[in-house]
């Protein structure tokens, strides 16, 4: 059909500290902050993505996606809207996935603008 097209948005699939996995479609989660670091380990290099994303309602969703090779893990929490401070759930999260403080500091940076 001419002038007809269709936008497929990529649904991700995110489990929470909780074990419980959600799917969402990252329009509706739009990125605010992330800061990455890549380190050498047994069978290669990883590649770790700290992000944060908050929906329309006020949610936030912090989570880490790491690729150490064949899987894709993505761990993270959901936050309730109107949380006032953002910086210090990014530096806990980061603290308790093993996350230097750098990783935190440098997404906290990039939330702040």
């Amino acid at each position: 059909m001419q002038g007809e097209w269709s936008m497929v948005s990529r649904i991700m699939t995110i489990r929470l500290s909780s074990g419980l996995k959600i799917e969402l479609d990252p329009a509706d989660w739009p990125e605010i902050g992330s800061a990455c670091r890549t380190s050498v380990r047994t069978g290669g290099y990883v590649a770790e993505k700290l992000i944060v994303r908050r929906h329309d309602d006020g949610r936030t969703l912090i989570y880490i996606d790491a690729d150490p090779g064949a899987d894709v893990l993505v761990q993270g929490d959901i936050f309730p809207p109107r949380i006032r401070e953002i910086e210090s759930y990014v530096q806990r999260f980061s603290e308790a996935h093993g996350l230097p403080d750098w990783v935190a500091e440098r997404c906290v940076e990039s939330i702040r603008g």
